[in-house]
């Protein structure tokens, strides 16, 4: 898939409009595999740029040129689900915590059980210091994979951040009421 990595690939690239809403699904999906290698590489930007174009191409089917259109819609809702967890694994990876958490937001909207959108979306929370959001993310990514390791740690993490918080608050009343 190393093919689709780079802007140069793309210069002769057909327009949009006249590719069959089967190719696009193939075509995304090379896109996502050129976006996971690219960020498995570290290249987190072009990584970025891969997995948006596949989303885009996605995003423009539109299911009237025939096809198995049930089950390419089926494989479609799964793919955009795995595209914007990946753009948010993207946008954590630069610290962008507002734009992981919007499209963390778009895959739960699809999937309201899905764990690693959770807890992404959790991570991000964390870090911009909504607290309680987090802690309803990761409650609920942990009820749905109670295993997931992963979760647990950031769950520990966030209930030590609270604590710690807490405690800031509770000495600052104190101060100012001696």
């Amino acid at each position: 898939m190393t093919e689709l990595k780079r802007l140069k690939d793309l210069e002769e690239f057909p327009e949009l409009y006249r590719i069959k809403d089967d190719e696009k699904l193939k075509l995304a999906k090379d896109f996502k595999s050129a976006g996971v290698d690219l960020f498995k590489e570290g290249d987190i930007c072009n990584a970025f740029y891969r997995f948006s174009d596949a989303l885009k191409l996605l995003i423009i089917m539109d299911g009237r040129d025939g096809g198995d259109a049930g089950k390419d819609l089926e494989e479609k809702d799964k793919l955009l689900i795995q595209l914007y967890n990946n753009i948010a694994g993207c946008h954590l990876s630069r610290k962008n915590w507002e734009s992981a958490i919007e499209v963390c937001d778009s895959a739960v909207m699809r999937d309201p059980l899905n764990v690693k959108a959770l807890y992404r979306r959790g991570i991000a929370l964390m870090e911009i210091e909504e607290y309680e959001r987090a802690q309803a993310d990761f409650s609920l990514a942990l009820d749905t994979n109670p295993s997931n390791d992963a979760v647990k740690v950031k769950m520990q993490d966030l209930v030590q951040r609270i604590k710690t918080l807490n405690a800031k608050y509770a000495q600052a009343m104190k101060k100012m009421f001696q």
